[in-house]
């Protein structure tokens, strides 16, 4: 996964460009606070069921 845009401070967020096998991986998502994936591949579902942060 590739951090595209620095958290900010002064407006909060980050994007990430990443693949099916990053989306998936929870632990990485938590460990950088990602708490939305947005999949744009056709016919690939990304499946995350909600967890704490």
């Amino acid at each position: 996964m590739n951090l595209i845009i620095e958290p900010s401070p002064e407006e909060g967020g980050a994007i990430y460009i990443g693949n099916l096998e990053a989306a998936s991986n929870v632990e990485y998502l938590k460990s950088h606070n990602i708490g939305a994936v947005l999949t744009v591949a056709g016919g690939v579902g990304v499946l995350i069921r909600p967890f704490r942060m």
